[in-house]
C-alpha cells in the first residue's frame, strides 16, 4: 500500500486483500490471475511505462495516510478506553 501510495504501477494477485486497495474499474489492469497473466500484464506495464501512471490508485489509497486516519483512531481508542474504564469501576 505504501508504495502505491508513492504513485509506483502496482502488480498483485487477485486474491486476499490486494483487490480492496484497487479502485473499480482498474481490477483489470492491475491484478493478475495466474502466471500467464502476470507476465503479460508486467510485460504491458513495462512496454507502456511512459503512458501507466500509478496516481489514479495513488488517490484511492490515500485514506490510509495516517493524517487521515488518526481522527478515527483517536475517537476508537477513547471508546474502548472510556468502555473499559466503566467495565472494570463495576466489578
Amino acid at each position: 500500500v505504501e508504495a502505491v501510495y508513492c504513485h509506483t504501477i502496482p502488480l498483485l494477485p487477485d486474491r486476499l486483500s490486494y483487490p480492496e486497495h484497487i479502485p473499480d474499474g482498474l481490477e483489470d489492469f492491475y491484478l493478475y490471475k495466474n502466471e500467464d497473466d502476470f507476465k503479460q500484464k508486467l510485460r504491458s506495464i513495462i512496454l507502456n511505462i511512459n503512458k501507466k501512471k500509478g496516481s489514479a490508485i495513488a488517490d484511492f489509497i490515500k485514506k490510509y495516510n495516517w493524517k487521515n486516519c488518526i481522527e478515527h483512531y483517536d475517537e476508537y481508542l477513547s471508546t474502548i478506553k472510556n468502555n473499559y474504564s466503566t467495565t472494570s469501576n463495576s466489578v
